[in-house]
């Protein structure tokens, strides 16, 4: 076993982070290769649900989307950052792993039919079509 992320804190909240094997991503998940990303992508999606939700283990959630909200604040454009990763999830990452997902879910009770759903009326192209950017709305 490799070991990829590390993340320590001091009594005081000062952060230290430690990356190791950046190459695991970089070899597994590649627009290059969409089976291998996808087949690499479902490895940590299982192994995040068992944890999530057999092992009730909700740390592990709480401080990767802290860790994943900084980083976006972090980042050099962040709201171009937090509206892309929010586009990519809603329109893509969530519906394309939906059915896999619910089905490792439901053998810890979870019910795929009673999941509250957003109110869609296409996807984001209507956003890039300039007709609902603040310039088109004026």
């Amino acid at each position: 076993m490799k070991k990829l992320l590390e993340v320590f804190i001091d009594e005081e909240g000062n952060l230290d982070l430690r990356c190791e094997n950046e190459s695991i991503i970089d070899h597994n998940f590649s627009f290059k290769n969409p089976k291998k990303s996808q087949s690499f992508f479902r490895r940590i999606l299982a192994g995040m649900i068992d944890k999530m939700w057999e092992k009730r283990a909700t740390g592990i959630s709480k401080v990767i989307r802290l860790l994943s909200m900084a980083e976006i604040c972090a980042c050099a454009e962040p709201y171009a950052q937090a509206e892309e990763f929010w586009s990519t999830m809603m329109f893509n990452c969530i519906p394309s792993t939906e059915k896999y997902a619910d089905s490792l879910k439901m053998k810890y009770g979870y019910n795929p039919s009673a999941k509250q759903r957003p109110v869609t009326f296409g996807d984001c192209g209507l956003f890039e079509s300039g007709m609902f950017t603040r310039k088109g709305m004026n």
